[in-house]
């Protein structure tokens, strides 16, 4: 007689069995401290708008978070950092996850820190109040908030000593602003819109504007749940203006090798259209390096630019890291002379991929070798050769596999990747957004050789 196996009721068996255990010996965590000690089974806060609920409770404490309602780390750290039943105090092993023990002074800093993040979303006077209920070891913490009114921005008001600095954030305003009059106060508005100040100062040649330069002022004493703020530019201490910065002398240094600089370099004699090209690996020309970076001698110093550079030389695709760093030499008044340096990655490789696919009564094996230069012509252009080849067989005919083979397929194919487009009567220049432009030649050869199954479902039928 065969015996059958009822696999999904094994399973389900596994299932509970494995519930019951995690849900024993999760509970029996309380029985590894000490009897003044509680083990934190829930919190919750209460009266806080549902918008900013779920941000709330991660100003909760980690360590007084519990844990998730199965709790298997807590029973992997049970197992491994107890002894004589408590909790070990030294040599601690790393595996699991404590359980949230009860600690007053970080139910007040949760408190604390709830309370801050309300004042910042416009809820000046709000106030929170913490209480913990324990029974058996087993702690729920409750923070119940008053949020009171939340205020509005009334006024606006700028404080910009520089008035080209002013002139150029009032034109950025009229395009992009995250500080509006009648919006809800609210700290990450007042961030946002001081990270745009840097990215817009720091496109219009200022290069060494910071962020600490923008500072806010609140006013909230007055009626009605309204508050004005002043935003200030500053200028730098003991200048009376910001200063711009325009691009100098560049330099684009290529490494020798994958290993990076050597600790002296024999830098380029010629600087040809304020850009000095120095090679020591001896790989690459000029122009298919230098055609993407777009930091040009007497431009201003634009951050955009730079980014942008920082990109493209990524996506030639042969180097395995790009660094840009400036000088500014103490003769060179509001001039910053770039300095890219460029270490190559691998240029050739070569990849060798087989399979057995087997299929309905058939089976069969291909082979393909796929060889790649990443800067065949020296200017970043992938090369891409492939030779594949395969059979596939019948098997259950009584023959070998080489004997019945049905199927042959055996194929080559090149491909050519130029970084840059290549279109004839036209000049390109380097495309700035969308992306690396490029142009690609690909050619291909492909045999293929069936034996046809109608001669031998003919010879079966009869």
């Amino acid at each position: 007689m065969k015996a059958y196996y009822n696999n999904k009721r094994n399973v389900h068996f596994h299932a509970i069995l494995l519930f019951i255990l995690v849900f024993v010996t999760g509970c029996s965590s309380t029985k590894y401290i000490a009897d003044y000690q509680s083990i934190v089974k829930n919190v919750k806060i209460d009266s806080i708008d549902k918008a900013f609920e779920e941000e709330a409770l991660n100003y909760i404490q980690k360590d007084i978070r519990p844990t998730s309602t199965v709790g298997i780390n807590v029973i992997i750290y049970n197992m491994f950092n107890t002894k004589n039943g408590r909790y070990k105090t030294s040599n601690i092993k790393p595996l699991g996850t404590p359980p949230p023990i009860l600690d007053s002074a970080l139910v007040e800093i949760s408190r604390s820190q709830i309370e801050k993040f309300l004042m910042s979303k416009g809820y000046f006077m709000a106030k929170v109040k913490s209480e913990i209920k324990v029974k058996n070891k087993r702690a729920d913490v409750f923070f119940k908030a008053n949020p009171g009114p939340v205020f509005q921005i009334n006024k606006i008001k700028f404080e910009i000593p520089d008035e080209l600095v002013s002139k150029f954030y009032i034109e950025s305003r009229a395009v992009q602003t995250y500080l509006k009059e009648g919006m809800r106060y609210d700290d990450d508005s007042l961030a946002h819109e001081r990270d745009r100040i840097y990215t817009v100062m720091k496109e219009r040649g200022y290069f060494d504007f910071a962020r600490p330069y923008v500072k806010y002022e609140v006013d909230s004493n007055l009626n009605s749940s309204k508050a004005n703020v002043t935003l200030i530019i500053d200028n730098p201490q003991d200048k009376p203006k910001h200063e711009q910065f325009f691009i100098g002398e560049a330099n684009v240094i290529i490494a020798p090798n994958s290993d990076g600089f050597p600790d002296t370099l024999n830098m380029n004699d010629r600087v040809f259209k304020g850009l000095r090209y120095t090679d020591l690996s001896k790989k690459f020309r000029r122009n298919p390096i230098v055609r993407y970076n777009f930091l040009h001698q007497g431009e201003y110093y634009n951050i955009y630019n730079e980014n942008l550079t920082y990109d493209r030389m990524y996506e030639l695709n042969v180097f395995k890291n790009v660094k840009i760093d400036y000088n500014r030499p103490k003769d060179s008044a509001n001039k910053v002379f770039p300095v890219i340096q460029l270490i190559p990655q691998k240029i050739m490789s070569n990849r060798v991929e087989g399979e057995v696919p087997f299929n309905a009564g058939t089976v069969g094996f291909t082979l393909s070798n796929t060889y790649t230069n990443n800067n065949l012509f020296r200017g970043a252009e992938r090369f891409e050769f492939q030779v594949k080849g395969g059979l596939q067989s019948r098997i259950g005919q009584g023959n070998s596999l080489f004997k019945d083979i049905y199927q042959r397929d055996f194929s080559i194919s090149a491909n050519l990747t130029v970084p840059r487009l290549m279109l004839p009567f036209i000049t390109a220049r380097p495309g700035r957004r969308g992306g690396m432009p490029h142009t690609i030649f690909s050619t291909s050869y492909v045999y293929a050789q069936q034996k046809s199954f109608l001669n031998d479902m003919f010879f079966l039928l009869h």
